[in-house]
């Protein structure tokens, strides 16, 4: 069963914060991909700096170097309010064979008692 993280935010902008942490992840867990997933719209933030467009490239350009970090479009493709059960609901039903870890930041441990479901 293939092992992935996934690594959500709204990465406004995304860094080398974002990046280590993900490699740190990968390799103590021995996971064989980190998917970033960029929220198109989030809930629980205002007035995003950049475009999502703009989240969008600086993520890619950010992770070009480590075939094991690939960035999801699956918020993007949804449009709206990104609420994470959603996504991850949809990804356990796409890909049945991949076993899933869900990564957050430090800056949202408060917050999660308070998000959707």
């Amino acid at each position: 069963m293939k092992k992935v993280g996934l690594f959500g935010g709204t990465f406004d902008p995304p860094h080398k914060g974002h990046l280590k942490l993900s490699q740190t992840v990968l390799n103590t867990l021995n996971l064989d991909e980190i998917w970033f997933i960029p929220t198109f719209n989030p809930p629980h933030k205002k007035g995003a700096v950049a475009t999502p467009e703009q989240r969008l490239t600086m993520l890619n350009k950010l992770l070009e170097d480590d075939q094991r970090l690939k960035v999801s479009t699956i918020e993007y493709e949804l449009k709206g309010k990104s609420y994470t059960y959603e996504t991850v609901k949809r990804l356990c039903k796409e890909y049945p064979n991949t076993m899933f870890y869900f990564i957050i930041g430090g800056d949202m441990v408060e917050y999660l008692p308070k998000w959707y479901k």
